[in-house]
């Protein structure tokens, strides 16, 4: 978790001064991927949906 923590501060650094469609989807990724570990330490089930807001992307969202 620490190594992941570390990889979500690195990838949010290009994404203030910038606005690169990349560099954001790498960083939604790696938060999904934090969620999905976080939440099965709670024995809780995730599911990937389309967020509703523009552009649109899959995000992680608790099943409770």
């Amino acid at each position: 978790m620490h190594d992941l923590a570390h990889k979500i501060v690195l990838a949010g650094s290009p994404c203030k001064p910038d606005v690169h469609h990349a560099d954001g989807l790498k960083l939604v990724d790696l938060v999904n991927r934090f969620a999905e570990i976080y939440w099965a330490t709670e024995d809780i089930n995730t599911v990937r949906k389309p967020c509703p807001y523009p552009p649109n992307i899959e995000v992680v969202y608790p099943v409770l």
